[in-house]
């Protein structure tokens, strides 16, 4: 059963990049599919965040900026100019993609139950906590109340 999500650009370029990731291994072939068609929905989202991260980059850079990251690269002291411009700019790239990150997506596609999460979480032992809530949160099924009760307080 597809469920509709809505995912700031942000969480589906992580979520996309860590499912990308991920060992499939533990989990049953059903789900593997599943989270391959998952990922099929994210990488348009992920793209074009990379595409448009890449042009604000490029539009941004100032003048002489091949330099200084030459000089960074190799460990030289940069000027007070230098390391102005070059904080300058890595500040208005970084305000040019914040509202990108933060707009919001609805995306549909079929959620993982607890027990595909669980199969994906085994598969990957090195994933933190905080990982595994994100992605719990963002593709986890929608479950429908046990009970009438439950269904009320939620």
């Amino acid at each position: 059963m597809e469920t509709k999500k809505n995912l700031t650009t942000e969480e589906a370029v992580v979520i996309y990049r860590a499912l990308g990731a991920a060992k499939l291994g533990k989990m049953a072939d059903g789900a593997k599919f599943k989270v391959i068609r998952i990922l099929r929905v994210l990488k348009p989202l992920a793209a074009a965040y990379d595409d448009f991260l890449k042009d604000a980059s490029e539009r941004l850079r100032p003048a002489g900026a091949e330099a200084i990251a030459m000089k960074q690269e190799r460990g030289e002291a940069l000027t007070d100019a230098e390391r102005a411009a070059a904080e300058k700019y890595s500040r208005d790239v970084e305000a040019c993609v914040s509202t990108e990150l933060k707009r919001g997506n609805e995306l549909s596609f079929e959620g993982l139950t607890e027990e595909e999460l669980t199969g994906l979480a085994a598969a990957n032992d090195g994933w933190t906590a905080g990982q595994l809530m994100m992605l719990a949160d963002a593709l986890g099924a929608e479950s429908a109340p046990d009970t009438a009760e439950e269904g009320a307080a939620r």
